[in-house]
């Protein structure tokens, strides 16, 4: 409900290609957020520590 007239006067404001990229940036953003969180949640919990070797 807020990104239809806030889509709206950007485009009537700065025209077509603004609002273009500006959807390019916020859905590039949120791909590399989520894959760099699909990254985090898949390492397992034993790569994070250090391998303590016997001695």
């Amino acid at each position: 409900m807020i990104a239809g007239p806030v889509g709206c006067a950007l485009y009537q404001a700065q025209g077509p290609l603004a609002l273009f990229l500006l959807v390019v940036f916020f859905f590039s953003l949120a791909f590399w957020l989520l894959r760099g969180a699909r990254g985090a949640i898949n390492t397992p919990p034993h790569a994070l520590t250090q391998s303590k070797t016997p001695a």
